[in-house]
């Protein structure tokens, strides 16, 4: 991963009150490595810090927040139920969709007893989501009420046919807000909360449980509170945003997963931790496991039926099976990781923002469970394709940068048959034809918006530690994050200047002790702040990656195998501790640079004592050069430049065509300012551009800071007008394509940057 770029913001001061704040909020009184970390990732106020450790303080809204929608869903259970109505949990397969559907029907059982009057459907998967040929099916099963899971907002349609059958439809969705509300009987998304609402991140799972919550106080009394350890499950194992609700009842529902009173949960955790997993991890836990069991058994509903079967020895036999499901996926995922790498060494990443591959040989839904980990790895938006009998390519986009990936997928809807957001994963389809042509278009689209020569996996780093400071104590500090997800990443450590020993590696074993292709590297690793090792490990590598003789700079997490009753660390990242001393200096060694790049409006309060970069740069000596200057004159740095990024290439061509010819004929000059504001480029640029239009017969002298434009000839040929014209374009295109980037990076790219060319 050695193109992978290490960030890290060093914290000087971080004042008393944060730490008080912390301590008083966890009622803990080693705090200081939590505030640090908390601190860099910018939550740095009380209501921030109070979000994320108080989960005493939290007050879950009541379910009743949901209003006359989920009054009305649950007086048509209260009826279906009186009147022994059947009743059908209809669920997305995916894996929200199906861990939901286990929840309904578990919760909804002690309503619903005897008589088979509760069951669960889901469509085939080449009609996903609602459909007419489904209705059909359940009209003849006599079906009166259809809870729907996780979709049904695209499928009006057909929500207006279970109608006139006679089928009403309770529906759960939170993907998109239709215009128009559906015309069900209730309509439970969270989407019409305000953004900051703590129901607003809801998936259908915890939807779900809303829905029961509410049915539970107003006909039992009581509440489904047993049911929290599988919405933890189901939440985890989408690994998208916690937040609000959804991170309070995941908090809850692992307190229920770690007493395993279900037997079958306790058998995949033991499962789990025997493999070195921490159960409640985000990304190894048991939530990937479940995801990738029910993506290779979809058809089988067999994360289902694990989920809600009263058979004991089944639902052992399934339980075994997840974990046996888990490896083989790891040891596939290890041999399609290698085939991807070898074709992207015949492409030019500089080039090709987009990574993008198809085979006829590949498994679609394979492709779902990897293609996050292609866009980790190198952090280029990527898509995969398995082309199916009739040459159509069904495929899967994931991006891992901050693009917007959706936005170009959807400029491209007339080459594509299907497109679908679902959480972080996109889901696409197109005629196989037509993948080079949509290759094209989306470097192309994506070159218009950032170089991709720029595009590059990050690693934030949030604390530097040493192995003297790994220990029980730190784990249990940063512990008090959790649970951690897309929003809110595990911590990560920088250990520096670091050595291994006893390292060796093996293939990970399965239950019936045959070896998966999965390797494991396991060491010790010192430094020089105390005498003792630390256990680690280090997976998809062997141990001849590390150099017993070399120091390393090494980022890891800090983990807990809670099976076998020890700390270790996973390595993420790894690299030769001499070649990465810069990217560590001090940010104290830079000057304060305030952003106005977005607030051209405000230009007019910018103090013109402090140094200002008023023209968008092309290049990063330019702010290096600036950034000297504030700090030997220990000023702020202003970035006081804009960029109109809407300006359209061929309308500059025909302006700057026609200024020309009216500077000709009246016999004018213009000045060299006048000229750089109509292209909005600089100065280098238009000497380039001038210097081409001796092809059309147009030369120039330039006097002080004047230009005349002369026609040597009226007559040239039009390959040498095109040629002049696409000269033109592609230095046009270029300058704008550097301008669009320098207008919207990062500060925190701009002070790495700077440190390292100085």
């Amino acid at each position: 991963m050695n193109h992978v770029k290490w960030r890290i913001s060093h914290t000087l001061d971080i004042p008393e009150w944060f730490f008080k704040q912390i301590k008083d909020i966890t009622k803990k009184d080693s705090v200081n490595y939590l505030a640090r970390l908390l601190w860099n990732r910018g939550i740095k106020d009380v209501a921030g810090l109070k979000d994320l450790l108080d989960l005493n303080g939290y007050q879950s809204p009541s379910a009743f927040e949901f209003g006359q929608e989920i009054k009305r869903g649950i007086s048509r259970l209260e009826k279906a139920w009186k009147h022994k109505e059947n009743i059908v949990i209809w669920g997305d397969s995916r894996i929200d969709g199906v861990v939901a559907t286990a929840i309904l029907i578990e919760g909804l059982k002690p309503f619903f007893q005897g008589n088979n009057l509760l069951n669960y459907y889901f469509s085939e998967d080449s009609v996903r989501g609602l459909n007419c040929q489904g209705i059909d099916l359940l009209i003849q099963r006599k079906v009166n009420l259809i809870v729907a899971v996780d979709m049904g907002c695209e499928s009006l349609e057909v929500v207006s046919y279970a109608q006139g059958q006679g089928i009403d439809i309770i529906m759960i969705d939170h993907h998109i807000l239709p215009v128009d509300r559906p015309d069900v009987i209730s309509f439970l998304n969270p989407l019409n909360f305000a953004e900051n609402h703590p129901f607003y991140d809801l998936t259908a799972v915890g939807i779900s449980y809303k829905l029961l919550e509410a049915l539970y106080q107003k006909f039992s009394g009581q509440s489904p509170d047993n049911l929290l350890d599988l919405v933890a499950l189901g939440l985890l194992a989408n690994r998208g945003v916690l937040k609000g609700e959804s991170r309070f009842l995941v908090q809850r529902g692992i307190k229920l997963i770690r007493q395993k009173y279900r037997p079958y949960i306790k058998l995949l955790s033991d499962n789990c931790e025997a493999n070195d997993d921490r159960v409640t991890h985000y990304q190894k836990g048991l939530g990937i496991r479940i995801k990738v069991f029910n993506s290779i058994y979809n058809k089988e509903n067999l994360l289902l039926k694990l989920l809600i079967t009263d058979d004991l020895s089944y639902r052992s036999r399934l339980a075994v099976k997840v974990e046996q499901s888990y490896l083989v996926f790891l040891d596939l995922q290890q041999k399609f990781l290698k085939q991807i790498k070898e074709k992207i060494v015949n492409i030019d990443l500089s080039t090709n923002g987009v990574i993008i591959f198809s085979d006829s040989q590949w498994d679609y839904k394979f492709l779902a469970l990897t293609v996050n980990y292609i866009s980790q790895e190198y952090g280029h938006p990527t898509i995969l394709f398995s082309i199916d009998e009739n040459l159509i390519a069904h495929g899967f986009a994931y991006c891992h940068q901050g693009i917007n990936l959706w936005e170009l997928l959807s400029n491209q809807q007339d080459l594509l048959l299907t497109l679908t957001k679902y959480h972080q994963d996109i889901e696409l389809s197109l005629p196989a034809e037509n993948i080079n042509l949509f290759r094209d278009n989306l470097n192309q689209q994506l070159r218009s918006k950032i170089n991709p020569y720029l595009l590059t996996e990050n690693i934030d780093i949030d604390l530097i530690v040493t192995v003297e400071n790994l220990s029980k104590n730190l784990f249990e500090e940063l512990e008090l994050i959790e649970p951690c997800s897309l929003n809110n990443p595990s911590p990560k450590l920088l250990i520096q200047n670091c050595w291994f020993t006893n390292i060796s590696h093996k293939n990970i074993k399965s239950k019936n002790n045959s070896y998966i292709q999965y390797i494991k590297t396991y060491f010790t690793i010192h430094d020089n702040s105390c005498d003792r090792g630390f256990l680690g490990v280090w997976e998809g590598h062997y141990s001849k990656e590390i150099n017993p003789e070399s120091r390393y700079d090494v980022i890891v997490e800090l983990d807990k195998n809670i099976h076998k009753r020890k700390y270790f660390i996973r390595i993420i990242d790894l690299k030769i501790a001499q070649e990465n001393l810069t990217v560590y200096t001090n940010f104290n060694n830079l000057p304060t640079i305030i952003d106005y790049r977005s607030n051209t409006n405000q230009f007019d309060t910018i103090d013109n004592d402090e140094v200002l970069l008023k023209e968008c740069p092309l290049q990063w000596q330019e702010i290096s050069n600036k950034s000297k200057e504030a700090i030997d004159y220990d000023k702020d740095l202003i970035l006081a430049y804009n960029h109109d990024n809407s300006l359209k290439i061929e309308e500059l061509w025909q302006k700057l065509i026609i200024l020309i010819n009216n500077k000709i004929k009246e016999n004018k000059t213009i000045t060299i300012e006048e000229l750089l504001g109509v292209l909005s480029i600089n100065k280098n640029t238009l000497k380039i551009i001038l210097n081409s239009l001796e092809k059309i017969g147009i030369n120039y002298h330039s006097i002080d800071n004047q230009i005349k434009f002369i026609q040597n000839q009226t007559t040239f040929t039009s390959e040498n007008y095109l040629k002049t014209k696409d000269i033109f374009q592609e230095i046009i295109y270029q300058e704008n394509l550097q301008k669009t980037y320098f207008h919207q990076v990062p500060i925190s790219t701009i002070q790495e940057e700077i440190i390292n060319l100085n």
